[in-house]
């Protein structure tokens, strides 16, 4: 049950409840179809299987008001003669509300031929008294059985698991009540109201303002916010308990599904030239029981382990209707993962690097596998952007059939989204194609100390913008001049760039263009001591772990941003050309060969 304190709400109620009186003296309602003996009032009362079924079949044609429309005579059956039907009156006693929707799992599933029991209810807290217990007290009686020894088995219950919902309250926190005029219906939320649904939209990501009174909004206009961003609002706001609903907190989840939706763009627009049967097999081999995805650069294998991560726990929150954890996990990694990290550090590979290249490549099949994946796992809560994404994706309308292990996760002819299967992630093993560098490391804690560099890279770099030094953090380069206690900060730079030896144990400088793609800079170099001099720079400590440090005695290495060593490349507009406008010696390469 969710919430966990449902379960010993709904136990105790029933260890308390009493016997339950299933008849109501109402003029509306189910009638219970029983007849009474008028002759003898102390006779007992005629409600068999044979009359029970012939009344449904009555109402069946004609609906349950045929009992109050119909003489008593035409609602026995016809195997009773007129004689012994004119002995009986019909009752004039209704069937209490509760036991009539307490048989909906009967009339929903079974007599649709669906299974059972079912999945999920799903109600308010007020249901443990009602609709909850009833639908279990009638499915335990009405399933049960006795065996051959005469026992009785009683029956189960006719739902797998319960989820209780508060209630949706307006932005003061207060009930909603039309006589208040604070209700904010979905349609609202939806369609919009007045002016505000005609100027909604949120175009070129402004967002959706308009003009309502107060934090309720019940009383004001509310633009169009679509079907997606309701549904986003519902699976992350904890719905177990009472929740506000204001437009301050729609504006909110609109600018989230805006995130969302450029970052599915994003990933869409720089996958037009990527064919996954060609390109995506250079980085998957089969084994017998698992896949094994290998990457060029680490980065591009430590996002696609962050991937299948978010996807494992977001698809195992989602399971447990745990659905703001699912919301707030995608969240985080398309936030902190993608859109700050690896969409800054591949930019200049995507763009500047040979189309067919290794490296370029890598960092697009990353792109692919978390694009395929991140648009399946979205379509429960927001249907309409993934199918957007799916119907305009040159990726899928290409999908070829790929052979083996491939096969069963493409989409071939699907033709919308709905179609795609669940992703899987336990059979995948992601690493970094065999390197240089050391590998006998914690992979994590080595990431760690590496992340830990580009913060503190970042925040010498700020710096540098704000007194005008730099407009770009590629205007400048890097250099991390060691000490020898900064051997556990080395060996994780090493295994991540895959070099085999660092500044400690050469003389001369060493250059790390994988930590200059991850910083974003023309260049990052490491080495024991420099004496070089630059037009400008700024220092700062770090320690073995990567952080900055205000005190040099617990520093494992100064770093150091300055000028620039080289010119500025005419084409990648990274310092590495031997004179500004010039191209660098990766560009002229590329240039040849196309």
């Amino acid at each position: 049950m969710m919430p966990k304190v449902s379960t010993g709400r709904l136990s105790a109620m029933l260890a308390s409840r009493q016997r339950w009186c299933i008849s109501r003296q109402r003029p509306w309602g189910l009638p219970i179809p029983v007849f009474y003996n008028k002759e003898d009032p102390r006779a007992p009362p005629l409600i068999t299987e044979e009359t029970v079924k012939y009344v449904s079949s009555v109402f069946a044609e004609e609906g349950s008001t045929a009992w109050w429309q119909r003489d008593t005579a035409d609602l026995l059956p016809p195997t009773m003669s007129a004689e012994e039907k004119a002995k009986y009156e019909k009752g004039r006693d209704t069937l209490d509300v509760w036991f009539d929707s307490g048989c909906t799992w009967n009339s929903v599933l079974r007599e649709r031929g669906l299974p059972t029991p079912s999945d999920l209810v799903l109600e308010g807290s007020d249901q443990h008294r009602g609709w909850f217990q009833s639908s279990l007290l009638t499915s335990v009686a009405s399933t049960s059985a006795v065996d051959e020894d005469g026992k009785r088995e009683w029956g189960g219950a006719p739902y797998r698991a319960i989820y209780t919902h508060g209630f949706v309250l307006d932005g003061e926190g207060r009930k909603m009540s039309k006589s208040v005029g604070n209700v904010v219906s979905p349609q609202m939320v939806v369609n919009g109201t007045g002016d505000a649904a005609a100027s909604g939209g949120g175009k070129k990501g402004k967002g959706v303002k308009g003009k309502g009174k107060g934090k309720g909004g019940g009383g004001g206009k509310w633009p169009a916010y679509g079907a997606d961003v309701l549904r986003w609002w519902a699976v992350s706001v904890d719905s177990t308990r009472d929740v506000a609903m204001s437009r301050e907190g729609m504006e909110k989840t609109f600018e989230n599904v805006r995130r969302l939706r450029n970052t599915i763009r994003y990933l869409l627009g720089n996958l037009n030239d990527f064919h996954p049967a060609d390109h995506l097999p250079g980085f998957v081999s089969a084994g017998d029981e698992s896949i094994k995805l290998e990457f060029e650069r680490q980065l591009d294998a430590y996002v696609a382990k962050r991937l299948f991560s978010t996807i494992h726990t977001s698809s195992s929150d989602l399971s447990s209707l745990l659905f703001p954890k699912y919301a707030a996990s995608l969240t985080s990694f398309v936030s902190a993962d993608l859109s700050s990290l690896y969409f800054e550090a591949i930019k200049d590979r995507l763009y500047a690097d040979e189309r067919d290249g290794k490296s370029r490549r890598s960092a697009q099949a990353v792109l692919y596998l978390t694009y395929d994946r991140l648009v399946r796992v979205l379509t429960p809560s927001l249907p309409h952007l993934c199918e957007d994404a799916f119907q305009h994706s040159p990726v899928y309308q290409r999908i070829p059939d790929l052979e083996g292990f491939l096969k069963s996760g493409s989409m071939g002819e699907a033709g919308t989204v709905m179609e795609y299967t669940w992703p899987s992630t336990s059979e995948w093993e992601v690493q970094r194609s065999q390197h240089n560098g050391v590998n006998d490391v914690d992979e994590d804690e080595a990431m760690r100390r590496v992340l830990n560099m580009r913060d503190s890279v970042k925040r010498v770099l700020e710096k540098s913008r704000n007194e005008g030094l730099v407009g770009s953090s590629t205007d400048a380069d890097v250099t991390l001049q060691v000490d020898t206690n900064a051997a556990p900060l080395e060996k994780a730079l090493s295994w991540f760039d895959g070099v085999p030896v660092l500044g400690s144990t050469t003389s001369g400088a060493v250059e790390l263009p994988a930590l200059a793609e991850l910083s974003v800079t023309s260049s990052f170099d490491v080495s024991k001591a420099d004496d070089r001099e630059w037009e400008w720079k700024h220092a700062t400590y770090v320690d073995a772990n990567g952080n900055t440090v205000d005190n040099e005695n617990d520093a494992a290495a100064r770093l150091i941003v300055h000028q620039p060593k080289g010119g500025k490349c005419a084409r990648c507009w990274r310092w590495l050309a031997p004179s500004s406008g010039a191209l660098c010696q990766r560009c002229s390469d590329v240039l040849v060969q196309q």
